[in-house]
């Protein structure tokens, strides 16, 4: 067993897009089946038997489960995270022991298994960032998941692709809310980002993508996303051999690919 234990909350809010809903019959994402069972269940199952998981939030307008605390839903990905943050601590929760990190995690990544999480955790925690995101290898990457596609970052350590959990520091990203919304918020513009990152780091993204992927470095990136927490703030790429936290299934072809890996037992 872990020396420590953590919380959890799930991001089951979202609807699925027109062709999705279509093809599943569902509305919420979370809640689209995969051999009968709702994706989110997968993940709530992973995280329940996960030895560093204390307590499970689940964060959507989801059907409730009595080993879960169930929030409603904001109107937006922060204003869930900042819900799920906000239910594990220990007023909301009615636990007597307060819990500083928590593990933010998609609820559309059916293949998690507890091992992936605790190893993630464990690598985390041994770090003390403010925040910690799973990176995973491309070559690892496919040689479990071929017919799963992922968006990928090429740097100089390598091509990655990212995860779908995040282990962060509560009371520090509970307290940076506005700077956290304003990141977000220019996620899109690119004018905006090199305020935020520095023209510099936006300037390396092009160049590693134009000219050559030496021109862009992990802790480059981690630099600058500590920049964005604030003062005091730290974050750490955690690389793992665990693909199962980047496999995302959010579109009809990850549907159909999703049930044939499960009914063939291939992963």
């Amino acid at each position: 067993m872990s020396t420590f234990e953590i919380g959890a909350f799930v991001l089951a809010g979202g609807n699925c897009d027109a062709n999705l809903k279509r093809m599943t019959g569902e509305t919420k994402r979370a809640l689209v089946p995969l051999n009968g069972k709702p994706m989110v269940d997968y993940v709530i199952d992973a995280l329940q038997k996960s030895e560093t998981v204390r307590r499970v939030v689940v964060v959507g307008d989801v059907p409730s489960r009595d080993d879960c605390i169930h929030v409603p839903e904001g109107e937006s990905l922060l204003d869930n995270v900042m819900r799920g943050l906000s239910a594990l601590s220990t007023k909301e929760a009615g636990y007597d022991q307060e819990i500083s990190f928590a593990l933010c995690v998609t609820a559309d990544i059916p293949f998690v298994t507890p091992a992936a999480i605790d190893d993630f955790v464990y690598s985390s925690m041994e770090m003390e960032a403010t925040l910690a995101y799973p990176i995973i290898d491309m070559n690892d990457y496919g040689k479990r998941f071929k017919s799963m596609k992922r968006t990928t970052l090429k740097t100089r350590e390598g091509e990655f692709t990212g995860g779908n959990i995040m282990l962060l520091r509560s009371d520090q990203i509970l307290i940076r809310r506005d700077a956290i919304e304003k990141a977000y918020l220019a996620r899109k513009n690119v004018t905006k980002m090199a305020a935020l990152l520095g023209p510099q780091v936006v300037l390396r993204l092009l160049l590693s993508k134009l000219v050559s992927q030496n021109f862009l470095t992990l802790p480059i990136l981690e630099d600058a996303v500590a920049r964005v927490l604030g003062q005091g703030c730290s974050a750490k790429a955690v690389l793992t051999k665990y693909a199962e936290l980047g496999t995302d299934v959010d579109s009809p072809a990850d549907v159909s690919a999703a049930e044939k890996l499960l009914i063939s037992g291939s992963v």
